[in-house]
This record gives C-alpha cells, structure tokens and sequence, in this order.
C-alpha cells in the first residue's frame, strides 16, 4: 500500500517482534506519533519501500529502535532511547534525511549509517551518553554530517570509514555532565 499514514499508537511487549513495519512495495507513508516499547525492531522500513516521512515517534526499551532500508526516508523529531543495541540503523540506502532526531542512552550506539549514500544527517540531531559511539558511518559514500551534537559516548563520538563524508559544525567531546 502507499500514501498510507499510521499515527498515535501504543505498541508494547511481545519480544521478537516488530512495532510498525513499511513492507516493500509501499511509498511515501506517513508513521507519526507512535510510542513503541519492549519489543525488537521499533519501526522497520524495508529495502524496495522509500519516500516514507517517519515523524515524532518514540522508540525505546527494545532491541533496536529504527531500522531504515529504504531510500528517500525522511526522519524528523523522533526520540529513540534505552535501547539494547541502538537509537537509528540507516542501512544501504540512498538520500535519506535525518533532522531533530535525539538518540540517547543506547547499549552500542545513537545512529549506525552503514553502505548509505548521498544522505544528509543534521541539522539538531543529538546522540549522546551511548554505550560505544554516538554515530558510526561505515561504507557508503558522499554523505553530510551538519549542526548536530554527539557528547558522552563510551568509546567515540563520531566513526567515519566513509567516502567522500563531509563534516560541518558538529558539536563533539566531554562535557562535565559526561563523567
């Protein structure tokens, strides 16, 4: 299906599960306003389904928060937090958008961009105090990295094994709130 919108939802509990899940074949969906707790995946979207808008939901307590495959995602004012493995996977796709997003207090990681290209990450998103680093991008080439703050991750703030990433007024490093 496309063209759909799912808003204002609890989902809660049953482990190996998915929240809410795009499937191939949809486009430009709307999920806005769901609060998704103690289950695997928050919100999946999955390779062949793109030009979806994922808005102000809240992801927290389960396996991993947001699952992106698609391309042409749009992610904006989602909360993603206390999560075993991470906040934000951004994985394969091309021209996704990340803006407003906060990923904190994570078990691994805030935001994972693995083999995505020509995707913008900024401006205000926030990851911070994540059990290993606040975004990794891995593969993947010609991504922008701006206006974001990535504070308190236990190992690295920022990982960047990417072609041709550009980086532009981050905020990185301690704070006195890290120790």
């Amino acid at each position: 299906a496309s063209n759909l919108t799912i808003r204002n939802n609890r989902i809660r509990g049953a482990t190996e599960s998915y929240g809410i899940v795009l499937n191939d074949g949809n486009a430009n969906c709307r999920v806005e306003k769901n609060r998704i707790k103690g289950i695997t995946i928050g919100i999946l979207t999955s390779t062949n389904s793109d030009g979806h808008t994922i808005r102000g939901n809240l992801c927290s307590n389960n396996l991993a928060g947001f699952l992106v495959l698609g391309s042409r995602i749009k992610l904006s004012d989602n909360k993603a937090h206390s999560n075993d493995v991470g906040g934000f996977a951004i994985l394969f796709g091309a021209n996704n958008r990340l803006e407003g997003n906060t990923a904190n207090r994570n078990g691994q990681f805030g935001m994972l961009f693995q083999s995505v290209s020509q995707s913008g990450i900024g401006a205000g998103n926030v990851c911070n105090f994540n059990g290993q680093y606040g975004i990794s991008i891995t593969g993947g080439k010609d991504n922008t990295v701006f206006k974001n703050d990535f504070h308190c991750n236990g190992e690295q703030d920022i990982i960047d094994s990417g072609t041709n990433t550009r980086f532009r007024d981050n905020s990185t490093g301690p704070l006195p709130e890290c120790k």
